[in-house]
Formats: C-alpha cells, structure tokens, sequence
C-alpha cells in the first residue's frame, strides 16, 4: 500500500513538472508572437504628461526578431543599432539589451500597444519622472507616410 501511494506521489510530481514546463513555454511563446513585430512611437510619457513630438528629437522605432534580436533605428531607418531581449521568468519582465547595457524593460504589452519603460536611475537629476514610450504596429500606411516625411 506505501509503495502505491509513494508511486502515485511521484507520478503526479513528474506530471506537475511536465504540464507546468509546458506552460512555460507557452507562455513564452504567446510573449514571442506579441513582440515580434515592428514598432513604431507613438507618443511618450513623462511621469503623467503626454508628449507626441519633441523638436529635433529623433524617434526610436524597434523591429523585435523571433531569434531574440532586436534592431533599434531612427524613423527612416538609418542609424541602426542590434541588440537583445530576453525575458525573466523570475521577474516575469522582458528586458532589452543593447550595446551590452540592460536599461529598458517592457512595462506593457498587448496586440495592438508596446510600453517601454526606461531606466533614470543614474540619470544626474534624481526627481526626473519615469520615462515611458508607447509604440503602436508599424503598418504599411505609417512606413509610406514616414517615406513622404523624409523626402
């Protein structure tokens, strides 16, 4: 009777593990086909205050690769630069890397909307607000549009 319960124990433990690493997966996979796409700004957040443009400000738009690159680049895509992501599970956060710096992470992410959250915390002026930028899809319209800007 204990070597049948003892067995039952350890079977439920084995498939526990299974199922669970299973949703890990999963989970990881559904992460991968929300970001994977190309983003472009569309405004930021400074503390509370909405900001849409800045004067001589170049936006930084972010393509996201299912092999967990990442490229960054201006609105015309020039001045590209690669980096990583990587998510923690530990902290359920996916955070960029870039130039070997870790100082952006996602805040929020769904179908239709990418929040990134930069890290101020050695930035010089210790009341600096956090800093957050909102991307929307780069769609087929918006590219022809940025062409047209930049003509």
């Amino acid at each position: 009777m204990k070597n049948t319960i003892t067995l039952c124990i350890i079977g439920l433990l084995f498939s526990s593990n299974f199922l669970f690493g299973q949703t890990k997966s999963s989970h990881e996979d559904s992460l991968s086909n929300l970001l994977c796409k190309k983003w472009e700004v569309d405004y930021m957040l400074l503390g509370t205050k909405k900001i849409t443009s800045l004067p001589n400000a170049e936006e930084i738009n972010y393509v996201f690769n299912k092999d967990r690159s990442l490229v960054m680049m201006g609105r015309d895509s020039r001045g590209r630069t690669k980096g990583k992501w990587s998510y923690d599970r530990r902290k359920k956060i996916i955070k960029l890397t870039i130039k070997g710096k870790t100082n952006t992470v996602v805040a929020s992410l769904n179908e239709n909307e990418l929040v990134l959250l930069a890290d101020s915390s050695n930035a010089s002026d210790k009341d600096l607000p956090e800093i957050k930028f909102v991307y929307k899809i780069k769609t087929a319209e918006s590219a022809a549009m940025a062409g047209l800007a930049s003509n």
